[in-house]
């Protein structure tokens, strides 16, 4: 068999051969394609295949160019290259260029499911063309027979304790594991299981005998487990832990902050201990132990503070102990607030209403805060840092804006702005382009400009690609991010829209490269300078009567200077007397 494929592979080949060399010799006119054949070795009349995750496959890969070279071969699976190749190709004749590769595709790279193998050629002008086959690749079947294996290490098989078990550890051994549950004697309760040790908590034994059991079940269905029974002959405890606080002291008042807590607690069989700072919230206590016990890393407040402590034992029985103490902490402040308003500007003409004021406000102890448009104090919610009142708007002509700030030791700071807005509603709306204008010739980076006559939202759309909004510099005048450009001709279109207004104007500019540091260097400059004639002319561009240039420029020594017009001479000295 593998001699008939090599046999059928070689007449596969000779023929590809040929048909350039056919084509070539028909001398083929201007315009040629690309032709590209993918096939599978084994298999020349096959368009699909089926495999399974580890197989390989051997694919023939043939492109063959009339008239100029190839320079890219590819082969992909869907999106993703997994061969690219930069050859020129065989040349068969001196229009005819062949080339032809056999790869060995491993499928134990890719995932079940269905592919489409493209194999592309492009020659050097760019012309391209492509073939495709199908492949489908199978999951392969692994029987599993073995169980998981289960083994609790706690409680102990066959042991008699005293208190009550409230925590059962297991090892599971298991790479493929589906799930995971247990039995204290009364139901399944499914548990997050992994290959190790996994611990089990939140449970309790009862007292007398025990039974339990853990379950491990892995994809393919195989079930292990593993059962212990043991025996808890200890009384019931119904005694609540005795709790007590001893830091900070129940009652008492305190000039400075508290920053930790001290408490006793007496139970032989402590489960947990919890503590609050305002009643509400519970943290928990790192290692309680039977006697006194500390909490650090915590801070009073100042006024009045309840702390309270709980603990709880292995029965679930739940004592605690609560203080109520003072801290009172005399606090002197003589500094006001400061308060600066920096929107609106102070002193600034808009054409458009002003509904947003954004003030700085810096003090630690706020007390209240409020603001006066001219009409009347008005409150608001205020904190040490930016803040920004909205649902304001401004009047015509002159706007005098004020922000006050409070203490708590009743400290006032406040700032003013005076502003005047200066709006034409009737009028329509106008935007006018600045950077660039019609016919301008742009070099190097370049950012648009554009100014409106009312408040607007301004976007531009460069060479009829998406609108990209404009950040507004000042009042009513937006620019762009800078802009690297290609070179040629560019339109740019400034848009400006209000809720029933729409206007749009283009702009055509040209842009070139920037060659202003091309300068012609003057040899005899420095031993014959003729003064105000050592002016400059720019390099590679004519010189015509009256029309001097000031960029590029050459020092002129006197033999260059007397080549110049009685125009560019007097021009050139007017323009050295002002440089």
């Amino acid at each position: 068999m593998k001699t008939k494929s090599k046999i059928i592979f070689g007449i596969f080949l000779i023929s590809l051969l040929l048909v350039p060399i056919l084509v070539s010799a028909a001398s083929c006119p201007s315009g040629c394609t690309v032709n590209t054949f993918l096939k599978y070795e084994d298999n020349v009349s096959a368009t699909s295949k089926t495999l399974t995750q580890g197989d390989t496959v051997n694919l023939v890969m043939v492109a063959y160019s009339h008239g100029e070279k190839l320079s890219l071969e590819k082969l992909e699976i869907g999106s993703t290259l997994i061969l690219q190749e930069n050859k020129e190709g065989v040349e068969q004749t001196t229009l005819s260029y062949l080339y032809n590769n056999i790869y060995t595709l491993n499928t134990a790279i890719l995932i079940p499911g269905t592919y489409t193998l493209k194999f592309s050629a492009t020659s050097l002008s760019g012309e391209k063309d492509y073939s495709t086959l199908e492949i489908k690749i199978l999951k392969k079947i692994v029987v599993d027979t073995n169980s998981p294996v289960v083994n609790i290490l706690s409680p102990t098989n066959g042991a008699i304790y005293t208190v009550n078990k409230t925590q059962m550890v297991a090892t599971i051994t298991e790479d493929n594991l589906k799930e995971c549950w247990y039995d204290l004697g009364s139901e399944n309760v499914s548990f997050s299981c992994n290959d190790g040790t996994n611990t089990i908590n939140s449970i309790i034994s009862k007292q007398g005998s025990n039974t339990w059991k853990v379950y491990a079940k892995d994809l393919s269905g195989n079930v292990g487990s593993d059962t212990v029974v043991f025996t808890v002959q200890s009384p019931a405890d119904t005694t609540l832990p005795v709790v007590k606080i001893k830091d900070p002291i129940n009652g008492a008042t305190y000039s400075s902050q508290r920053t930790g807590l001290t408490f006793n607690v007496q139970e032989d069989n402590l489960r947990f201990c919890v503590y609050s700072l305002d009643g509400t919230h519970f943290s928990s206590v790192s290692s309680p132990t039977n006697g006194d016990n500390v909490v650090s890393g915590i801070t009073s407040i100042n006024g009045v503070n309840t702390w309270t402590v709980q603990c709880t034992d292995l029965e679930g029985n739940v004592g605690s102990d609560t203080i109520t103490f003072t801290v009172n902490i005399p606090v002197i402040d003589t500094t006001a607030p400061i308060v600066k308003i920096s929107d609106p500007i102070n002193g600034a003409v808009y054409n458009y209403n002003k509904t947003q004021m954004v003030t700085i406000i810096t003090e630690d102890h706020l007390a209240q805060c409020w603001y006066d448009l001219g009409s009347g104090n008005v409150s608001f919610s205020c904190v040490n840092g930016t803040n920004t009142i909205n649902s304001i708007i401004s009047k015509q002509g002159l706007n005098t804006w004020k922000v006050y700030a409070k203490d708590v030791a009743g400290n006032i700071g406040s700032d003013t702005v005076v502003f005047t807005v200066i709006t034409s509603p009737t009028s329509p709306l106008e935007i006018t382009p600045i950077v660039p204008t019609n016919g301008e010739i742009i070099k190097g980076n370049i950012i648009f400009k554009a100014i409106v006559n009312k408040f607007s939202n301004v976007t531009y759309s460069l060479d009829s690609g998406a609108n990209v909004t404009m950040a507004e510099s000042s009042s009513l005048t937006f620019i762009s991010s800078s802009l690297s450009l290609s070179i040629g001709t560019h339109t740019v279109t400034f848009c400006a829209k209000t809720s029933t207004e729409v206007v749009c104007k283009p702009v055509t500019f040209e842009v070139k490269e920037d060659k202003t540091d091309d300068k012609i260097g003057c040899k005899s400059c420095s031993s014959r300078n003729n003064g105000p004639l050592n002016e400059t002319i720019p390099e590679n561009k004519k010189n015509y009567p009256g029309k001097v240039s000031t960029e590029e420029y050459i020092y002129l020594n006197l033999d260059e200077g007397n080549k110049l017009n009685i125009i560019q001479r007097i021009l050139l000295w007017i323009s050295n007397l002002f440089r």
